[in-house]
């Protein structure tokens, strides 16, 4: 695959990324986004409705960050989040299957397949998609010439 090959679907894939959340640029809070929001103006110690406390010091410090904020602003920092995911899970299956195809097709579904939506339009799973993109982050640095002996 040459590399205006990957530029074009990589743009593709990204437009198609952008199409599939374009809805919740008009979206209001939903569920629980907007007390977490309230909760995030106290400090960095969330406690969930259900009870106990969480520590989560780089979701919460992003919610503080963008409190505030319109909803969509939230919700495109949680799609960009996600495509930086997308990106990287590409890039861990291209060093694992030794195939360009192969990486594309598997970010493609795992871009757009409809399960994946939650952990996009519920600003309070921003961790999910944190936590996802420090996971394939991880398994990158793993299979990459610098961890190797």
């Amino acid at each position: 695959m040459s590399r205006r090959q990957r530029v074009v679907f990589g743009l593709a894939l990204a437009v198609a990324l952008c199409l599939r959340f374009a809805p919740l640029r008009d979206t209001e809070f939903v569920y629980e986004d907007a007390r977490v929001q309230e909760g995030a103006k106290q400090s960095v110690r969330w406690t969930p409705a259900l009870g106990g406390g969480v520590w989560r010091p780089v979701t919460v410090s992003t919610w503080q960050f963008q409190q505030g904020q319109a909803p969509w602003v939230l919700h495109s920092t949680d799609v960009l989040l996600f495509l930086l995911s997308g990106l990287l899970l590409a890039r861990m299956v291209r060093r694992l299957a030794h195939s360009e195809t192969a990486a594309w097709i598997a970010t493609a579904v795992f871009l757009l397949h409809p399960l994946s939506t939650e952990a996009v339009n519920y600003s309070a799973s921003r961790g999910e998609l944190i936590a996802l993109a420090g996971m394939l982050g991880t398994c990158n640095l793993a299979l990459s010439r610098y961890w190797r002996a």
